[in-house]
């Protein structure tokens, strides 16, 4: 039986600066991983701090210091132009974008890559209904309990920052 390798996604937890003699940092990883058509799509940011401000009281910002990085093998990409990916590579990307939650980029792949027309529909309203559960267990949570101090606030915000932005809404 022949292996198959099929490699759509990386997730690696990436520095921003040396911690280690010699370590490569996010800039060496992006650079190595793009040479084998991967994009990177989010970042999940840890900061470093010196705990000299009291956080109950006082905001600061802190120094971005490591992150979880999500990469993918995205077929739109320039990166990867030219390139075809095989339908196992893609059920595989479609399968990890839905495991990190990157409904928009499952939907996405699904409507220009899965042919089946039944099945292409369904695997679009289950991403669908998978996007909706996200948004409903965060206003569950905001509900639930409504933070009743900045430090409470800002630990509201840290348990569901997401790479996703509003700045594109009106209103």
């Amino acid at each position: 039986m022949k292996r198959i390798r099929v490699r759509a996604s990386v997730f690696v937890e990436v520095e921003f600066f040396q911690v280690y003699r010699d370590q490569k940092t996010l800039a060496d990883i992006d650079v190595l991983l793009r040479q084998h058509g991967f994009s990177l799509y989010g970042l999940y940011p840890h900061y470093r701090s010196t705990k000299s401000l009291d956080p109950a009281r006082e905001h600061t910002e802190e120094r971005l210091m490591w992150a979880d990085a999500v990469f993918f093998k995205d077929p739109f990409d320039d990166l990867t132009a030219g390139k075809t990916l095989s339908p196992r590579a893609i059920d595989c990307l479609i399968l990890a974008a839905w495991l990190t939650g990157f409904y928009d980029f499952a939907i996405e792949l699904t409507q220009k890559c899965v042919a089946e027309t039944e099945g292409r529909d369904a695997l679009v309203r289950i991403a669908h209904e998978a996007a909706q559960a996200a948004a409903s267990v965060l206003m569950k949570d905001y509900r639930g309990k409504m933070p009743q101090s900045y430090l409470e606030l800002r630990k509201f915000v840290d348990r569901h920052i997401t790479n996703s932005s509003t700045d594109f809404f009106s209103g």
